[in-house]
């Protein structure tokens, strides 16, 4: 569901995990764990700052692999790189898209 006006703009996605609600909750809690289920096979995932805990923030980069056949990224040529906090009730929040290059992106 893709929700946005002229003031910002939001994207809500959901997945549903066939697993264990504490393997979930554990996954989200280990920075390795996140880079690793988060970026996708064409990308790699790094790790900026994570502080998980309530109130917590935490901030990753996703790099295209072979940035010559890929998209272009949205904070760099080849990386997408977003920050976040942990909230008590909603889980791990991704907050916004840092440092956009292009325009299309500038509302995000």
């Amino acid at each position: 569901m893709n929700e946005s006006s002229a003031e910002s703009a939001s994207t809500r996605v959901s997945r549903i995990i066939n697993a264990e609600r504490k393997a979930v909750y554990h996954a989200f809690l280990d920075p390795d764990s996140v880079v690793s289920w988060l970026a996708p096979n064409n990308m790699r995932g790094h790790v900026h700052t994570f502080d998980a805990r309530e109130d917590g923030t935490f901030r990753m980069s996703l790099t295209y692999q072979n940035p010559e056949h890929s998209l272009a990224g949205k904070t760099s040529e080849d990386t997408d790189t977003f920050q976040g906090r942990f909230d008590k009730h909603r889980g791990m929040i991704e907050d916004a898209v840092l440092g956009c290059l292009s325009g299309a992106f500038a509302s995000l």
